[in-house]
């Protein structure tokens, strides 16, 4: 992608150098191609079939100050509980580990916020952001402050025993 933050996006911002650029809705074939290569190459994802169809569900790309994509998040509609017609964005970053710099996946995260937040809402969107807890560091008493401070709030765990987190869309 070109490094000319001249040509950022609204909703897309810099920090520590790394820029955090929205694509949402955006994405071209050129991006395409090398969002898939990031997912493989980085061991991220496991096949192709898997980066084709989370390129679809790209919201931003984080680039590193050559302009290389370091990061990514991506969501998808879902029901946070079966039998609940809510739908939420269920939320996936995956951020180089090179590049993980304390509080770069925050702003990530609340860049995606208020840019779901700020779609029209028609009947059948979702409502608001869901984070299956993956990441072991998010059990922790940090990862759990850190969590609420973001303004996620639990929800329980899902099958495979992983915390469900979410947060509701204001009006």
């Amino acid at each position: 992608m070109s490094p000319d933050t001249n040509d950022m996006e609204p909703g897309s911002e810099c920090y520590r150098g790394i820029r955090i650029i929205l694509v949402h809705g955006s994405v071209t074939p050129e991006l395409r191609e090398e969002l898939i290569a990031f997912w493989l190459n980085s061991g991220a994802l496991g096949s192709r079939q898997q980066a084709e169809k989370r390129v679809r569900e790209a919201v931003h790309v984080v680039l590193n100050e050559q302009g290389r994509i370091v990061g990514v998040n991506t969501v998808f509609p879902g029901k946070l509980v079966d039998g609940v017609e809510q739908i939420y964005w269920f939320y996936r970053t995956f951020i180089h580990p090179e590049y993980r710099f304390p509080g770069l996946s925050s702003r990530v995260f609340r860049s995606t916020v208020w840019h779901l937040a700020g779609l029209p809402r028609a009947s059948g969107m979702p409502t608001g952001l869901a984070l299956v807890a993956e990441n072991p560091k998010l059990y922790s008493p940090a990862g759990r402050r850190k969590l609420q401070r973001l303004g996620l709030r639990p929800r329980g765990k899902d099958r495979g025993g992983r915390e469900v987190w979410s947060l509701e869309f204001e009006d």
